[in-house]
């Protein structure tokens, strides 16, 4: 399993919990507009598992273990492709509780 956090301004906070459990953290920076696309090609293309936290969130204690050994496919999908997903016949789930987002706007519930 590699765990992943692509960013340009990483949250202290972020680093803090998931330097607290104590797994490998990959870190990439982007430093430049093109660099999460080309990071997303060479995960793909490395086909192993990879959990992917963005850089202002900060995951529950337990969730990148969750997260490994769920049998699902996809997790944590955004509403969109939640709902494309389901219509192609797929049953997605989300993980609770939902992990902690870090950045300066709210976020509402997704439907």
């Amino acid at each position: 399993m590699k765990i992943v956090v692509p960013f340009t301004n990483l949250h202290p906070v972020t680093k803090a919990v998931l330097e607290s459990y104590k797994l490998k953290i990959n870190y990439y920076e982007l430093d430049d507009r093109d660099n999460y696309r080309r990071l997303l090609k060479t995960l793909w293309e490395e086909n192993e598992t990879v959990i992917l936290i963005e850089h202002d969130i900060v995951p529950w204690h337990g969730a990148i273990e969750e997260l490994y050994n769920c049998p699902c496919h996809w997790d944590q999908l955004d509403t969109k492709l939640y709902l494309g997903v389901k219509v192609l016949g797929w049953k997605p789930h989300r993980h609770r509780p939902p992990v902690i987002h870090l950045g300066e706007r709210e976020i509402g519930p997704t439907r």
